[in-house]
């Protein structure tokens, strides 16, 4: 089990790298897209990168081996969610904002206008 503070500096080595790679939130061409999905295609960020917002998260079992009756969504559970997700939400794009040894936080993101963050960043 890692402490909270491994787990953050983990998570802050992966948002700087992600910066430096200039990474962005993954954007589905629509629900057919998730059904076909056989891994995770989205980029890990390591926390919301400026200029986006988080519309919603999803905790996510990422090792394959969690049950549905587990707090952490199966990678199943997760797909169908998503599925709802796009649908409802095609403007949404999705990234990994937290990872750890077993689980994830995949985030759904929303572009924010740039004079909207100019004003939420002063």
């Amino acid at each position: 089990m890692w402490s909270l503070e491994t787990l953050a500096a983990i998570n802050a080595e992966i948002e700087t790298e992600a910066r430096r790679q200039n990474l962005e939130p993954y954007h589905p061409s629509g629900p057919e897209e998730v059904e076909a999905m056989e891994s995770f295609p989205f980029p890990s960020l390591g926390d919301i990168p400026d200029d986006w917002e988080e519309t919603e998260s999803f905790w996510v079992d990422h090792t394959g081996w969690g049950k549905a009756s587990e707090p952490a969504l199966t990678i199943d559970q997760f797909r169908s969610l998503l599925y709802d997700h796009v649908a409802d939400n095609p403007d949404d794009a999705y990234a990994i904002t937290e990872e750890g040894p077993f689980q994830l936080v995949v985030s759904a993101l929303r572009r924010v206008r740039s004079d909207v963050a100019d004003t939420l960043n002063s």
